[in-house]
């Protein structure tokens, strides 16, 4: 396997900056930042650059501060009248589900991306978890991209299942969960890999990672199926965020080695799926930026999913 290259590929990174309230058995946090621009944002910083894209409230000053680490250029953050994006949910981290959610777009009701050229250059674009209208004005912009990436939420599936599936057939790489596999199948009774499968060669995709929380992650190509079991971390405090955080560690290591064959895609995988392990290890962005962040997150667990 051949070294990761000398100088990374800057990312793009658009989506959401927000204000979360969460409760989990492990507490409660309120007004954390969050949202999905700064979980992957944080988890790809190094090596960096990552060019965020997103809006803040007026209300927004410490989730715009979470991001003013090394490697992260928010001049693609505007901040509008009104209110940042909140999210409240209630975690059961021994399942990765939600057992309850509420979300207030405010800002993103009038926003609009307007990438900076830098951002628009980048070889690499994510597009987060937001409105799929907002998504592909993103991937439009940055139309020289080499390689793009895209996550959603079943609640924008639900709204306009065509929309977002315009969104999978314009990346290279969808980061999808088992409920959003699911809402996409044509056939009710479809098995999640079979979903992933149907989503390749659809556009220019080529790749599906299917998230599974606690049971690790799959990478699914033509080629082949990838599973990896989780990385455990000293502590599951707070699920929040990591999908988007396994999206960051995952597209950190393909800009590292400025290629995406698939030795690459799984070692990509191991490297997203360590992100994910530091990013749940404490409240919000708290295990992605604190101390030790930038250290692996322990010992796999888990075991390969069903087909």
């Amino acid at each position: 396997m051949s070294p990761p290259s000398a100088v990374a590929w800057p990312i793009t990174a658009a989506g959401t900056l927000a204000l979360d309230d969460l409760s989990t058995p492990a507490g409660a946090a309120r007004d954390e930042p969050g949202g999905s621009a700064a979980y992957f944002a944080l988890a790809a910083a190094d090596p960096g650059p990552v060019h965020v894209v997103a809006a803040l409230g007026a209300d927004g000053a410490a989730a715009g501060a979470a991001l003013l680490r090394p490697g992260l250029d928010l001049t693609g953050v505007v901040r509008l009248p009104g209110h940042t994006y909140r999210w409240r949910a209630v975690h059961d981290p021994a399942t990765g589900a939600v057992t309850g959610d509420e979300q207030r777009l405010g800002v993103y009701r009038t926003w609009w991306p307007a990438v900076p050229a830098a951002a628009a250059a980048a070889p690499l674009c994510f597009v987060g978890s937001m409105a799929p209208g907002h998504q592909l004005s993103v991937l439009r912009q940055c139309r020289r991209a080499r390689l793009r990436a895209a996550d959603t939420m079943v609640d924008f599936i639900d709204a306009d299942r065509a929309a977002v599936r315009a969104v999978l057939a314009a990346v290279d790489v969808a980061f999808l969960n088992e409920r959003e596999l699911l809402a996409l199948a044509a056939d009710p009774g479809a098995a999640p890999l079979a979903v992933a499968r149907e989503l390749l060669g659809r556009g220019r995709t080529r790749a599906v990672v299917w998230t599974r929380g606690p049971l690790g992650a799959v990478l699914v190509t033509a080629r082949e199926v990838v599973a990896r079991p989780a990385v455990s971390p000293r502590a599951v405090i707070d699920p929040t965020g990591a999908g988007d955080a396994l999206a960051g560690g995952f597209c950190a290591e393909l800009a590292r080695r400025r290629r995406a064959g698939p030795a690459d895609l799984a070692a990509a995988l191991d490297c997203g799926l360590a992100a994910a392990a530091r990013s749940i290890s404490a409240f919000g962005l708290r295990g992605l930026c604190g101390p030790g962040a930038r250290e692996g997150g322990g010992r796999p667990a888990g075991g390969p999913p069903g087909s």
